[in-house]
């Protein structure tokens, strides 16, 4: 419990609990259930792709979740994993400068 509170999301989908005892599933949930790319993007990257993959399949099995938010929820974790891989083969910025005039 605690990695919610340092999170910045775009509106509190826990309104009603303080945000320093939301568990953690519970706030990868919310965010499940009513998503916006920002906010999935921040809890897949603290979170893990698996740890929120694995919550919304067992938010489908048990019907915690809306077919349709489940869908969106869906694409856009593997938006957002394709995003990281990508970025993972990338060199970090100015790398590419460095490497030209060193090669010069």
């Amino acid at each position: 419990m605690g990695g919610i509170t340092a999170l910045k999301l775009e509106f509190n989908r826990t309104w009603s609990v303080p945000r320093d005892k939301v568990p953690d599933d519970a706030a990868i949930a919310a965010v499940l259930a009513r998503p916006t790319f920002n906010d999935m993007m921040m809890i897949c990257w603290t979170f893990g792709i698996g740890r929120v993959r694995a919550i919304l399949e067992e938010m489908q099995q048990t019907g915690d979740v809306g077919r349709f938010a489940a869908a969106i929820s869906g694409r856009m974790i593997t938006n957002i994993e394709k995003g990281f891989a990508l970025a993972n083969r990338r060199p970090a910025a100015g790398d590419e400068a460095r490497e030209t005039t060193s090669n010069n």
